[in-house]
């Protein structure tokens, strides 16, 4: 009686029940309405994450060896951009760190600290590291050959691309579960879950850089 908020004290007759059962039942199929909704939209967001990481993948595919070079030589230099902007303070480079950083892409030459300690200039440093990388990328190129070279970097990207968004696709379903909670809080769980969502998105995109550049001067070809 309680439940579909008949009075005690009134008789039930079959209008009264059937129009009880009809509320009743419209207010399930509007939550239940609701809750698909929110469902495809939650799905929408993975959707739209998904349609950029499987471009991201066809485009790699069909890249000849060149376009693929330039692809992989461009995130490198996107790396060391970023290693520089992060060591670079009002008194000027934290050459050691900048040193430390960049040797994880690929090796140094003995004389890196002399050299880099005559570099005042920003846009000058970001020069003359690329320049070592792109001396190194050609030395790794003729020792490969450009047959392998090509099977490296596309395994490179492809396979770096496929861990990370597997990965990705598991935080994704923790935030899912972590917004409904915020519900209690007042604050929507579908605007916090597409904030979380986009912001982690951005992080993989970083992840997935930034290890192809640690990566790809690592790998080699046995035969």
């Amino acid at each position: 009686m309680e439940v579909l908020k008949i009075p005690e004290t009134q008789p039930i007759e079959a209008k009264i029940l059937s129009g009880a059962i009809e509320k009743a039942q419209a207010r399930v199929e509007g939550l239940n309405f609701d809750l698909r909704k929110h469902i495809l939209e939650y799905d929408d967001v993975i959707s739209k994450h998904r349609n950029k990481i499987y471009s991201l993948r066809k485009e790699i595919l069909k890249k000849d060896y060149q376009d693929l070079r330039d692809f992989v030589f461009d995130i490198i230099k996107k790396e060391i951009e970023k290693i520089i902007e992060t060591n670079l303070t009002e008194a000027g480079f934290e050459t050691e760190e900048i040193f430390e950083e960049t040797k994880t892409i690929f090796p140094l030459p003995d004389k890196f600290h002399f050299e880099i300690s005559k570099i005042s200039d920003k846009e000058k440093l970001f020069g003359y590291l690329t320049n070592l990388a792109q001396n190194f990328f050609q030395q790794k190129e003729e020792k490969e050959g450009k047959e392998n070279m090509e099977k490296i970097l596309r395994f490179c990207c492809l396979r770096t691309i496929d861990i990370f968004w597997s990965e990705h696709l598991d935080e994704m379903e923790h935030l899912k579960d972590s917004v409904r909670l915020r519900a209690y809080g007042g604050r929507d769980p579908l605007v916090e879950y597409k904030t979380e969502g986009h912001r982690l998105f951005q992080e993989l995109e970083s992840l997935i850089d930034s290890q192809i550049a640690r990566t790809i001067f690592k790998l080699t070809i046995r035969t």
